[in-house]
C-alpha cells in the first residue's frame, strides 16, 4: 500500500481533469451544505428570539404574580417575592419569570 502511494507521488503523470472536477464538486457540495445549515440555524434562532421577546412584553400571556425560588446549583438559591410569570402560546409551553432586583 505504501509502495503504491510512493509511486503515485513520484509519478510524472498528474490527476485527470475529470478527477479534479469531481473533487471540486464534492468540496462545493460540502460547503453549500454547511452554509445551508448555518442559515437554517440562524433563522431558527431569530424566530425563537422574537418569540421570547414577544412573550415577555405581551401582557396577555401573563399567568400570575408569584413567589419564586431560583436554584442556581451549588447551594446558591434566590427567593423572589413578586415575580411575574408568563407562558408561551403554541405546541410547547415555556414559562418565563420577570422580576426586578
Amino acid at each position: 500500500m505504501q509502495e503504491k502511494i510512493k509511486q503515485k507521488l513520484h509519478s510524472p503523470s498528474g490527476e485527470t481533469i475529470a478527477e479534479t472536477l469531481f473533487a471540486m464538486m464534492v468540496i462545493v457540495l460540502g460547503v453549500l451544505a454547511l452554509s445551508g445549515s448555518v442559515m437554517a440555524a440562524s433563522r431558527i434562532n431569530a424566530r425563537v428570539k422574537n418569540q421570547d421577546t414577544a412573550v415577555i412584553y405581551d401582557g396577555s400571556n401573563k399567568i400570575s404574580n408569584a413567589k419564586v425560588t431560583i436554584d442556581f446549583g451549588g447551594g446558591i438559591k434566590k427567593d423572589i417575592e413578586d415575580a411575574e410569570v408568563y407562558q408561551t402560546v403554541g405546541d410547547t409551553a415555556y414559562y418565563y419569570i420577570v422580576y426586578e432586583d
